[in-house]
């Protein structure tokens, strides 16, 4: 197979385009961002909204705004204003939120995700900030919880994150981050439960 030729850069209104289309690949239906929410953070953190392309083709990006963090989980809803972060962005914020990420299904497990959160570290670093945040959902969770067949039962979403089941927190925890609290009802997201 040959070398891909991957390119990480920040993304602008003339690949919005591109955007949506990634958008709408990388999330379920109920989550995905309207084209006006999408231009919303690009319009207001140009900064903080990174894309990777790849062979010419963008295939995952992920979008960031700046806030006061004070060491209280919150949730998503509430940090962004249900994604309009036009509305909660604070220009001298401590910390960066990671709002989004998303990658294309035939781009996963190549390296993708984190190369985007690597360059977003570096964005925090630039601007000196105290924290790097994020909201993850468990999308695992409901499908654990309804296989009895292999012998899983009803478990708080808390034992399920304890236990470190689901594979898109684990992988967060790997890169670093750690467990502040478990948001309940933050969006309709029947893969997590809420």
């Amino acid at each position: 197979m040959a070398k891909a030729d991957i390119i990480i850069r920040n993304l602008d209104l003339s690949d919005l385009k591109d955007i949506v289309k990634v958008e709408k690949l990388s999330w379920p239906e109920e989550l995905v961002a309207s084209e006006k929410k999408l231009r919303d953070r690009l319009e207001t953190f140009q900064e903080g909204f990174l894309g990777v392309y790849m062979n010419g083709k963008l295939v995952g990006f992920g979008t960031s705004q700046l806030i006061n963090y004070d060491g209280k989980a919150r949730g998503w809803t509430e940090l962004t204003a249900d994604g309009w972060i036009s509305k909660t962005h604070k220009s001298g914020g401590n910390a960066l939120h990671l709002v989004s990420l998303g990658v294309i299904p035939e781009a996963r497990r190549i390296g993708i995700g984190k190369k985007l959160l690597t360059e977003r570290m570096r964005l925090a670093k630039h601007f000196g900030l105290k924290y790097i945040v994020t909201n993850v959902r468990i999308p695992t969770y409901h499908r654990f919880c309804s296989s009895k067949e292999k012998g899983n039962k009803e478990i708080s979403p808390e034992e399920y994150v304890k236990k470190g089941m689901d594979p898109l927190v684990k992988w967060y925890m790997k890169q670093g981050f750690k467990i502040k609290g478990i948001i309940r009802e933050d969006a309709n997201d029947p893969e997590s439960r809420n």
